[in-house]
């Protein structure tokens, strides 16, 4: 843990930590007009990606903590 490998990729990990939340707030400014109200297939998409994360999440979760106790 604190071999210098550690040091240099753990530097890296905090300066590129908050790229995740900043991209998603970018990608709604860009995507959301404050203008005109959400279409009706903004939530269609939305309903897909939940049920996409919701069927691909749970056989991930499973293989992460099987293959982590391993």
């Amino acid at each position: 843990m604190g071999t210098p490998d550690f040091m240099v990729l753990n530097v890296y990990d905090g300066l590129t930590h908050w790229c995740v939340p900043v991209f998603v707030m970018l990608s709604g400014m860009f995507l959301l007009d404050p203008k005109h109200s959400l279409p009706p297939s903004f939530f269609g998409h939305m309903l897909r990606i939940a049920a996409a994360l919701a069927v691909w999440g749970r056989p991930m979760r499973w293989w992460n903590g099987y293959r982590c106790t391993a």
